[in-house]
């Protein structure tokens, strides 16, 4: 039985020769190579690791245990949406018969650099899951409650409208956050949200407390 379980975080993935220009754009420590993804989708495949979708994960946490998981289960995760997860990492990614979960800025969908709609469409029949990065990449914890929802309910509804799949899970720009959070995702309709907490996912999660069991079950 899994004790805790890997989620790895990425931004973009690109050719070596293309990481200098797109450095202008993106913070240079969010851009990872493509022999380098290459080299750590090989080891997660040669070492027997089973890749997750996150409402697995998700659903293991929500009834307390990570028994129902695969031994050696890892969640592969990208956030914000950038071209580079369709056209550098996904081809990686089927090599080595994984799967991963992007995490889109909804507004930044089809500006330069970014995934387009029919990108994201094709991830999806690829069987990547596309979920939530919020409306805008904002830090929640600036934002009033009425502001919260809305950036949570319209990105989740505008996704599943778009490509026609369930977004019941977020990743929080900036790992931000404020009191009225889970409150507001669980009425927004999300199951599972994940923060930038360096460090496992575990069935010790669940002693985060009732407040967490409450507004997640």
């Amino acid at each position: 039985m899994p004790a805790k379980i890997p989620v790895l975080m990425y931004h973009e993935v690109a050719p070596a020769e293309e990481v200098a220009a797109l450095s202008q754009r993106i913070y240079r420590g969010y851009v990872m190579t493509t022999d380098v993804f290459d080299r750590q989708m090989r080891y997660l495949a040669d070492n027997g690791f089973h890749s997750l979708r996150p409402e697995e994960l998700a659903t293991a946490l929500r009834q307390t245990s990570l028994a129902s998981l695969p031994a050696k289960s890892v969640l592969i995760t990208f956030d914000d949406g950038f071209a580079g997860n369709y056209l550098h990492a996904l081809p990686i990614l089927q090599r080595y018969n994984l799967t991963a979960t992007v995490f889109v800025i909804v507004n930044e969908i089809t500006t330069p650099y970014m995934m387009t709609w029919n990108q994201l469409r094709a991830m999806t029949a690829a069987g990547i899951s596309i979920q939530s990065h919020l409306m805008n990449h904002v830090a929640m914890a600036e934002l009033t409650r009425e502001e919260a929802f809305q950036e949570l309910a319209e990105s989740r509804q505008t996704l599943a409208d778009q490509l026609g799949a369930a977004v019941e899970v977020l990743s929080l720009p900036h790992g931000s956050h404020h009191r009225d959070y889970a409150a507001c995702a669980r009425d927004a309709g999300y199951q599972a949200g994940f923060s930038s907490r360096l460090g496992y996912a575990r069935s010790e999660e669940r002693r985060v407390g009732k407040e967490w069991r409450s507004r997640w079950s």
